[in-house]
């Protein structure tokens, strides 16, 4: 695409006007503006946390239309803090209340402020990362991002929106009087399909695993992908393939972090043709017209416990099923979710296509033998006020230094449950949709997008 060059001049005398000697006469320190330092010195994000993504997105999208190098690490550096430090694990970030903003590393407390349009700028963040370096770990905080923070910031009606968004609360009722967090909601959802699929001249790659179809126009001519899946909540996803004539590209599938047996099949066939490169199983083939393609991702419940300098989270672990993020809400657990697991819990998991738009439920028992249920973190606060959390007590819980490699999240895995999977789910069988996005194909390429945002935006 043709651009005026001015705006990339603009964008880049912003940016390089940050952390400048200058008049200030505000009494607010200049870190809550992310102009305390260049932002090449900058070490950690500080600051207003939606102003600070925003920019940031912006830092990232220049230093790859420019190629500055220096630039790129600075965007990196502040990426890895922001994901490794300070982001929960539904993906919203901003937790301080004085100032809608990042506190120090791994002060992440549970009733923190957490405002939707942060993770909104968050998913922007990740888009503009992976396109600037291609890495699936990306947009693996994009999904998680997307599937939970941003979708607990809106109502399945699409009629009210969340300002907060914090893990752990008591009734804190939907509200809709946000300038803001309304329209930033309702764009992100609308890009959507701009997340799904990308590409290079001869490389096409699946991102996220949704309902569609789409045409890619390659160096060589054009491709379509349909997908077909129950994604989230079944991890069976299948394209057909249909091209003018054989040619060869590169097909590269998101391998998600969540999801260790990820297995992929030609043709029906089990292939050892793929190589692994940043996080993407690469086919790189011939192709030719009707080839199929199939992706296996098994989601057993898995336990998550966080670093052990999360205060907030010690003695705790939360609930993720695939890319989803668990939650109990005393609607469904006589008003007490101050729940206790055992040392090695089992987990079932039930379709509910009567309930919150359909949902996969998980179900246990405490300590005590009572039973509890947990529902998606996203399709919170949709039946009244009520109180919720994500982060749930697990009893004989161990913390360990070890094993992190710099992660902010992990599974955890006792030393007594090695070897033994105790935890176990009877996965449901009924088919689901997304509730905010209905299955039907829409097209990408050229933008010509058909999107079905039935609960969003209600058909008349």
């Amino acid at each position: 695409i043709d651009a005026d060059p001015r705006w990339l001049e603009l964008a880049s005398a912003w940016i390089e006007r940050r952390g400048k000697p200058g008049p200030h006469t505000s009494d607010t320190p200049r870190s809550y503006f992310m102009d305390h330092l260049p932002i090449r010195d900058v070490p950690e994000v500080t600051g207003h946390a939606v102003r600070t993504l925003f920019y940031l997105v912006g830092v990232a999208d220049v230093a790859q239309e420019t190629g500055d190098e220096s630039l790129k690490d600075a965007a990196r550096r502040l990426w890895q803090n922001v994901t490794t430090r300070k982001m929960c694990i539904t993906g919203s970030v901003g937790t301080q209340a004085s100032d809608e903003g990042f506190g120090p590393a791994y002060d992440l407390p549970n009733d923190g402020y957490c405002e939707s349009c942060a993770a909104c700028g968050l998913i922007y963040f990740a888009d503009s990362m992976f396109r600037m370096d291609g890495n699936a770990r990306a947009v693996d905080v994009l999904e998680r991002t997307l599937y939970n923070a941003v979708l607990h910031g809106i109502s399945l009606e699409g009629t009210t929106t969340y300002y907060r968004n914090p893990l752990q609360d008591s009734n804190h009722p939907r509200d809709n009087c946000w300038v803001c967090c309304p329209p930033c909601l309702s764009r992100t959802l609308l890009r959507v399909p701009d997340y799904v699929y990308a590409q290079t001249d001869r490389d096409i790659y699946v991102n996220l695993y949704v309902g569609s179809e789409a045409t890619i126009t390659l160096a060589d001519g054009n491709v379509t992908l349909r997908q077909t899946t129950d994604y989230p909540w079944d991890g069976q996803v299948r394209f057909d393939l249909s091209l003018e004539r054989p040619r060869r590209f590169a097909l590269r599938l998101r391998m998600p972090a969540w999801a260790p047996g990820f297995s992929v099949t030609v043709q029906g066939q089990t292939t050892a043709e793929h190589v692994i490169a940043a996080g993407y199983a690469v086919l790189d083939r011939e192709w030719h017209d009707g080839d199929t393609v199939h992706v296996s991702m098994p989601m057993p419940v898995t336990r998550v416990e966080a670093h052990p300098d999360v205060d907030a989270d010690r003695g705790r672990i939360a609930l993720q099923r695939g890319p989803i993020i668990y939650a109990l809400e005393g609607l469904d657990n006589g008003g007490d979710i101050d729940v206790e697991l055992p040392a090695t819990p089992a987990f079932v998991v039930e379709a509910r296509a009567d309930l919150l738009g359909r949902i996969a439920v998980v179900h246990g028992h405490r300590v005590d033998g009572r039973p509890w249920t947990a529902i998606p973190f996203y399709s919170l606060a949709n039946r009244g006020n009520t109180s919720q959390t994500v982060w749930i007590r697990q009893q004989a819980k161990t913390e360990t230094r070890e094993g992190w490699d710099d992660r902010l999240y992990k599974p955890y895995h006792p030393a007594a449950d090695e070897g033994n999977s105790a935890a176990t789910a009877a996965e449901p069988t009924a088919t689901f949709i997304m509730p905010w996005l209905a299955a039907g194909p829409y097209r990408q390429e050229g933008k010509e997008c058909q999107q079905l945002f039935d609960v969003v935006f209600p058909p008349e």
